[in-house]
């Protein structure tokens, strides 16, 4: 598996799982698969502004997204995609980071 592929696989594995996302995406091509995620989450994210802000909070924090990124996103005319963006690119990076320790 290409170490690309990893990341994503990985990052995909770990939303899905934070985020209770059951939708079946492995056949997807890579793109595809983090633009399916990205809506997912940015449906979930979208939710919670609307009916549970403090379950939205959580999610942010178990993820550890940056709280001045968090902030901005909040200001933004589309937050929803703009949290989603960042809960994602989130995920990349920290699935960058375990491999890389695991490959050590």
């Amino acid at each position: 598996m290409r170490p690309q592929q990893e990341v994503l696989n990985s990052a995909v594995v770990k939303i899905k799982q934070q985020f209770d996302i059951s939708v079946n995406c492995n056949d997807a091509d890579p793109k595809k698969m983090l633009n399916m995620m990205r809506e997912e989450v940015r449906r979930i994210v979208s939710h919670c502004l609307a009916h549970d802000i403090n379950q939205l909070l959580r999610l942010l924090y178990r993820v550890d997204v940056n709280e001045e990124d968090v902030k901005l996103a909040l200001t933004k005319a589309e937050p929803d995609t703009e949290l989603a963006r960042l809960i994602v690119e989130r995920e990349l990076e920290k699935a960058k980071t375990r491999i890389s320790y695991r490959n050590k």
